[in-house]
């Protein structure tokens, strides 16, 4: 596990991988996203709802793979001072998903970051924010929730920030339209600097999902102060970083 991390790298795409957890963990990432559907009583992880029995459950691909390591990851992490965040796009919702996705995590706990309400969290090694469908009245369940945080939108942050919700996220093309070629236009240069501040003074890391894979642009955003760089190609991106 003596590994460079690269605490900005979101791996993307999950589905597209055979090994994600240790294709993101082997290259230094700090944030891992898993598409799950409930079907029959489990957990699927799929990015589509179709041959779901085919597809392995959350607890074979990545709760089971992550308590065999955890214990030196641990170690690992709090040596430099980070934590490993995971970003569950639940592709169905209600509280029935809730449930099975408590129950799946439950081997976990011991690792997982938790809050007590909106300004009082319990930061550990493990942090899973909640994207996709998650129920909006999530935290009035008859259920302990306490190990969820939330994936919230940019640009919004106004008043008492709430702690639970630990990152924000857009889809790259509702802000901008450069595609990394030459100067990022004027306006949406300021654009992005707005979303980052913004997101600074809620305590909130800032991702943008769908953004194009290219170096001029995964720059620019590093620089700008973007907490999470949203990549589909790992490999790719820790070339980049050892290249600067």
């Amino acid at each position: 596990m003596e590994i460079e991390s690269i605490p900005i790298a979101h791996s993307h795409n999950d589905y597209t991988r055979k090994n994600p957890l240790f294709d993101a963990l082997n290259a230094g990432f700090r944030s891992i996203e898993i598409d799950v559907f409930a079907h029959e009583g489990q957990l699927r992880v799929s990015h589509i709802a179709l041959f779901l029995k085919r597809k392995p459950t959350i607890e074979e691909l990545y709760v089971q793979p992550l308590l065999q390591i955890l214990p030196d990851l641990e170690r690992v992490l709090q040596a430099k001072g980070e934590s490993l965040e995971i970003m569950i796009d639940l592709k169905t919702g209600g509280k029935e998903t809730i449930a099975l996705l408590v129950k799946a995590l439950e081997p976990l706990t011991p690792y997982l970051s938790t809050w007590e309400g909106p300004t009082s969290i319990h930061k550990r090694s493990v942090t899973v924010v909640l994207s996709g469908g998650y129920p909006r009245d999530l935290f009035s369940y008859d259920m302990d929730v306490s190990m969820f945080f939330l994936d919230g939108r940019p640009c919004r942050c106004y008043g008492q920030p709430d702690l639970r919700i630990a990152r924000v996220s857009a889809h790259y093309d509702q802000y901008f339209t450069w595609n990394g070629r030459g100067d990022i236009p004027k306006e949406e240069y300021e654009k992005l600097m707005d979303c980052v501040y913004s997101a600074k003074r809620c305590h909130q890391k800032l991702r943008f999902w769908a953004m194009p894979q290219k170096k001029t642009i995964w720059r620019l955003f590093t620089e700008a102060g973007v907490e999470w760089i949203n990549i589909d190609h790992i490999k790719r991106f820790t070339r980049f970083v050892q290249e600067k």
